[in-house]
């Protein structure tokens, strides 16, 4: 019997096994409905519920018997066939009944990050998604609690990575960190530079030097259900280093445009003191926008390193960025060279 099928138990890829072997883990619950599971090494994850024919369709309960009292001593009573599972009301079916919201757009039209899985729609995203929807996680806070905290956020029209970040920064003491409001990616624009030397030769340029690490990317990203108006953000730098040269190379790079990028006056530079820098951008709910920040310093023959963090937006809606490291370049010739 071919053995082409695999599933995950915690984050690790258990397998190949054949469709009985499969089935088989399926009667003894070690593959529950949201187990992951796929079909060859190359074949797309998804969601065990969503495999035909791998889990029995529960038989529809026959319509209930209309209670005709023989007398007003005696009445029939029709008990259902199980009481042991409890409906949870989907996130899309709660928002519909409560008509707080339109239905979330389609996944091909918002990010990866932004997706929010619910079970009709489960194998159309990526299963990294929720963390709540890691496989394992119902066994490992058991079936019960599972079930109690769909519900639980169901109701309050929250997703469950929103209810996640909540109960994480509170555990931790780090209230800041519950924002809807996050910065998911930070990344570097790199530009070529003209050399710089001294003339005794020291502290020479490293391989990452010789580029201009100064504009960069950032993407805002919208996880609640209003739109959120980030007025102005600051770079808080952690760490300085600045190198002087005596000359700088004759060789000149065509430099980047800078139109619509958010200008960041880096100097003077002080270790913890805030540089702001205003934004004035719209993010929709559930949504994402790109925003590009030009760093720049005095312009002189030298070399500026500046380790640093974002922070962006105001009061319980603060996000903040991992800690990224900026190289800018004076590139003016000096008198002497």
């Amino acid at each position: 019997m071919t053995r082409e099928w695999y599933f995950q138990v915690m984050g690790q890829e258990l397998g190949p096994l054949s469709v009985g072997e499969l089935k088989a883990k399926v009667a003894n619950g070690q593959i529950q409905p949201d187990t992951l599971v796929r079909k060859t090494a190359e074949g797309k994850w998804l969601f065990a519920g969503k495999v035909k024919g791998l889990f029995a369709v529960p038989e529809e309960p026959p319509p209930a018997p209309i209670a005709t009292p023989k007398s007003s001593a005696t009445m029939s009573v029709v008990k259902p066939k199980s009481s042991a599972t409890i409906p949870v009301m989907s996130d899309s079916t709660a928002h519909s009944k409560r008509g707080s919201r339109p239905p979330p757009p389609s996944s091909a039209t918002i990010p990866v990050h932004a997706i929010r899985l619910d079970e009709d729609d489960a194998d159309s995203a990526p299963p990294s998604v929720e963390f709540y929807n890691f496989v394992g996680f119902r066994e490992a806070i058991s079936p019960v609690l599972y079930d109690a905290v769909k519900k639980f956020v169901s109701d309050r029209g929250i997703t469950m990575s929103q209810l996640n970040r909540r109960a994480l920064a509170d555990f931790i003491q780090r209230p800041e960190l519950a924002s809807d409001l996050l910065i998911t990616a930070v990344s570097g624009v790199q530009q070529p530079v003209n050399e710089k030397s001294n003339r005794d030769g020291s502290r020479p340029l490293s391989e990452r030097e010789k580029f201009e690490l100064a504009t960069f990317r950032f993407t805002l990203f919208n996880s609640g259900h209003n739109s959120m108006q980030v007025g102005e953000g600051v770079f808080l730098p952690e760490s300085i280093e600045e190198r002087s040269y005596d000359t700088v190379a004759e060789e000149q790079f065509p430099t980047l445009n800078h139109a619509g990028h958010v200008p960041v006056q880096l100097s003077p530079l002080v270790t913890g003191k805030a540089v702001r820098m205003t934004l004035d951008v719209s993010v929709p709910p559930q949504a994402t926008r790109d925003i590009f920040v030009w760093f720049h310093a005095d312009s002189k023959p030298s070399l500026t390193k500046v380790r640093g963090q974002l922070l962006v937006g105001h009061g319980g809606e603060l996000a903040m960025s991992e800690f990224f490291t900026i190289i800018l370049h004076g590139d003016s010739p000096s008198p002497n060279s």
